[in-house]
């Protein structure tokens, strides 16, 4: 056998341990964030005497458990690693230290951790201590399985993937918007799979009624879900959703980014100073779409100014209904009374006026960096598990929209707000 064979039968071997390691990471999928799925296992005289994958974030990462897997036979072995050992303790210890400690002989690696604590550091760590290394065997793949994390760790940024059946011509669904099914049994099933490595969840539609059908499966899943606006189009829609994401124990979410706009949080940053709100005028748009209840396709934006202006508490409503515009006056459990105004054949823009009890502000929401400062809450949700706007403040919206809906329907009869 030349040089070149020998070197290319040696390479078959490295890339079978390591294709071994990589099915060892791909058991952590979707469950290590923020870390990443990494897999290992310990080779000795051409066999596996050791093997592990990282299950979570705060156990143990994969090189331990494949050396613990190893006992005594670790010491002059081989350590095969999709990812590049971490070279700082965090809620563990460092892998290198534990490399080290097991005597390992010989370390190859997938990939470089492109954390930047990291990337190369854990490699320059076991070559400055005497172990041989080798990296980028199978990297293409192992930069693959990390390519979320990777996103994040560099970007600050989350890895997104788009979901959609589609017609070989570009479409998603027929003329008069049937979609059932462009798929089939064989995708929607690689689907439930794909869903099962991904940390979150967005649904978005733009009727409300659409959201209490979509998120379902995903609720079932345990996964948590941020829900576009409006939540849903009734307050027995938005009880079922609860109901499910409570039985699963998902973190969901849902609100209008119109709650974090500048105008507003400057409001609220200045309590202390202005006093409690007590009566104001919040307006919007006040288009109505087909399908849906009267304010429930812009109007919940206003309802979210309202609800991050003067909080929760609202006991009922009283609706004036013309071609123009909906009027609403809000009444609280204790006695404020802030007026809703829904304009039809306006502009987007909403502004409002507050009275307090130490001064007043008048505002028109300017701009867009409400956006991406919902944005950042959302991501944290995903992360944390614990969503900023609660379900029952979410339940509160939906339940006054729909008391000023059978408000103006009654022509402006007194509405008590439904509850949870």
């Amino acid at each position: 056998m030349s040089a070149e064979e020998e070197a290319g039968a040696a390479m078959d071997g490295e890339e079978r341990f390591m294709e071994r390691a990589l099915e060892l990471a791909r058991k952590g999928e979707g469950r290590t964030a923020p870390n990443p799925p990494v897999g290992a296992v310990v080779v000795r005289a051409g066999e596996i005497v050791g093997a592990g994958f990282h299950p979570c974030a705060g156990l143990p990462h994969a090189e331990i458990y494949a050396l613990r897997d190893a006992g005594s036979q670790a010491a002059g072995a081989d350590l095969y690693v999709t990812l590049e050992p971490c070279s700082h303790p965090g809620k563990t210890m460092a892998c290198t230290d534990a490399i080290l400690r097991a005597a390992v002989s010989r370390v190859v690696v997938g990939c470089r951790d492109p954390n930047p604590r990291v990337n190369g550091r854990g490699l320059a760590t076991l070559e400055k201590n005497g172990v041989t290394t080798l990296c980028g065997v199978l990297e293409k793949e192992c930069r693959r399985l990390i390519a979320p994390f990777a996103k994040h760790i560099v970007t600050g940024l989350p890895y997104v993937m788009l979901k959609a059946a589609m017609t070989l011509d570009g479409k998603i669904a027929t003329a008069d918007g049937d979609s059932r099914w462009i798929s089939n049994e064989e995708s929607r099933a690689w689907v439930h799979r794909l869903r099962d490595k991904v940390d979150a969840v967005m649904v978005l539609a733009v009727n409300g009624a659409d959201h209490a059908r979509l998120a379902r499966p995903f609720l079932d899943e345990g996964l948590p879900i941020f829900v576009d606006k409006p939540f849903t189009n009734s307050v027995s829609q938005a009880r079922s959703l609860i109901k499910a994401a409570q039985s699963s124990r998902s973190a969901m979410m849902s609100c209008s980014a119109l709650r974090y706009a500048d105008e507003v949080v400057s409001v609220i940053e200045e309590g202390p100073h202005i006093g409690i709100p007590f009566g104001g005028c919040l307006c919007g748009p006040g288009a109505h779409r087909e399908g849906m209840p009267g304010p429930f396709f812009y109007g919940i934006h206003t309802a979210e100014m309202l609800q991050a202006l003067f909080g929760t508490g609202i006991e009922s409503v009283r609706c004036e209904h013309s071609d123009r515009e909906d009027v609403a006056t809000v009444y609280y459990k204790d006695g404020r009374t802030p007026v809703l105004r829904f304009v039809r054949g306006c502009d987007e823009s909403f502004w409002f006026s507050v009275s307090a009890t130490g001064g007043a502000r008048l505002a028109k929401i300017e701009g867009s960096s409400f956006y991406a400062r919902m944005l950042r809450r959302v991501l944290a949700m995903f992360q944390t598990k614990r969503p900023p706007v609660s379900l029952a403040e979410t339940f509160e919206i939906i339940a006054l929209l729909e008391a000023i809906d059978r408000s103006g329907a009654k022509r402006g009869a007194k509405i008590k707000l439904a509850t949870l």
